[in-house]
């Protein structure tokens, strides 16, 4: 009953966050993250503590939500430093997301046979984010390389769900809606910083980043429970 009601607690969080305190301050903004991921935490957690089915897969879930916390609290680090720090929280924090799809991977991937013939899966985030810079929706700049071997990551992600979609079994069915909503958060995200002014708009920031990748962080976490 824990872990459903910490899930759902992540979202409702994030839900009052974006609907009540759209003109918040840099604290506010922290404060509710934080409550947001530490939530999604505890839904892992609890549901790590009621798994009786591979421990190792749900430790690599829980410990690449437990990754996400210190990520999303180092990457608000900037608004409470010295500007020439900015960077370097910025980078760290985007290490920590990128280890922690990393260790998605390596669960997801363990969890199910590898189908060779769905291995063209892998290049389709890669695919649509050339489309994206070519029509120039986005604009990374001379972060184009950083960009595109991020979107090889998440095509790597979403060929390991993919995967295990193949299992038709509840836990895939989880994972694969929770990845989809990650990817389309990351490349909100993406169009967001570094898309046209009309893009970066609050509803962007708000519906298509923060809510779908805090639904699927809870999905994640809530995922353990069906391993």
């Amino acid at each position: 009953m824990l872990v459903y009601i910490f899930a759902t607690l992540t979202v409702c969080i994030i839900l009052i966050r974006i609907l009540f305190f759209k003109n918040h301050n840099p604290a506010s903004g922290f404060v509710f993250k934080c409550l947001a991921s530490l939530s999604f935490c505890l839904t892992a957690i609890c549901a790590y503590i009621n798994s009786n089915e591979n421990k190792v897969i749900s430790a690599l879930i829980l410990t690449s939500l437990v990754i996400a916390l210190a990520g999303d609290i180092i990457l608000t680090m900037p608004n409470y430093s010295r500007q020439e720090y900015s960077n370097l929280f910025q980078t760290v924090g985007g290490v920590a997301f990128l280890l922690g799809h990393l260790l998605y991977i390596a669960a997801f991937f363990l969890n199910s046979k590898f189908f060779f013939y769905l291995l063209p899966v892998v290049f389709l985030l890669p695919l649509i984010y050339c489309i994206l810079i070519k029509t120039k929706i986005m604009s990374p700049g001379k972060n184009v390389a950083y960009i595109l071997a991020y979107s090889l990551v998440l095509g790597v992600l979403l060929l390991s769900v993919v995967n295990n979609l193949m299992m038709r079994s509840n836990f895939s069915y989880i994972i694969f809606v929770a990845a989809l909503l990650f990817i389309l958060s990351d490349t909100s995200l993406f169009i967001y910083v570094y898309g046209k002014e009309s893009l970066g708009s609050g509803f962007t920031a708000n519906y298509l980043i923060l809510l779908p990748y805090y639904i699927a962080q809870a999905l994640f976490a809530l995922s353990i429970s069906f391993i």
